[in-house]
């Protein structure tokens, strides 16, 4: 019973949305702490953590509105010490909206690469499933048989083909790594 209410919270709740927590606790315990501190320990400047820690998990909307609640906390310390026209907290406040707005470009800049990797992927995938045709596995009197081998960890193109149990025709990638040979007539 306790386990399948907390899979319900899981479910309700994904992990960036947990992770969010955490730069929003900080800004308050760095704001309660620049409150409580004397007047000659600044916390104000650590607000930029909030949004760089936000940026890892989340995207630029998000980033730009924790950089907004770090802006405020930093505007509402400046007040509270009755310091806000003062050179120093101006420049704490025009700083950390520089910061987040760096933050926030380079979280879109990150968005922008992934939706086009992601657009290759697909367009390479639609290419390997129209150009490679799976073999049949009888030609004749010929057994065949189709082991693909990744170039890479993500790709899925390089088939090396071999009929009955002699190799037949390998692609040069693989006529460079006899481990695996080996292994593919192995298994």
């Amino acid at each position: 019973m306790r386990q399948q209410r907390f899979i319900g919270l899981h479910r309700q709740w994904s992990s960036s949305r947990v992770l969010l927590v955490i730069p929003v606790v900080l800004v308050v315990v760095i704001t309660v702490a620049d409150i409580v501190a004397p007047a000659d320990i600044v916390f104000g400047p650590l607000l930029v953590i909030a949004p760089g820690i936000t940026a890892w998990f989340a995207g630029p909307r998000t980033t730009s509105a924790v950089g907004a609640l770090a802006i405020a906390a930093q505007v509402f310390m400046g007040w509270y010490s009755g310091l806000l026209s003062s050179r120093g907290v101006i420049a704490q406040v025009i700083a950390l909206a520089a910061l987040t707005a760096l933050i926030v470009l380079l979280c879109e800049v990150r968005e922008r690469h992934r939706r086009q990797l992601t657009q290759v992927h697909t367009v390479s995938e639609a290419a390997q499933h129209v150009l490679l045709w799976p073999l049949p596995v009888r030609l004749g009197p010929l057994h065949l048989a189709c082991l693909y081998l990744a170039a890479e960890e993500e790709a899925e193109i390089l088939p090396a083909n071999w009929v009955g149990d002699a190799p037949w025709r390998w692609f040069w990638p693989l006529r460079t790594s006899m481990p695996t040979w080996r292994s593919a007539m192995a298994g």
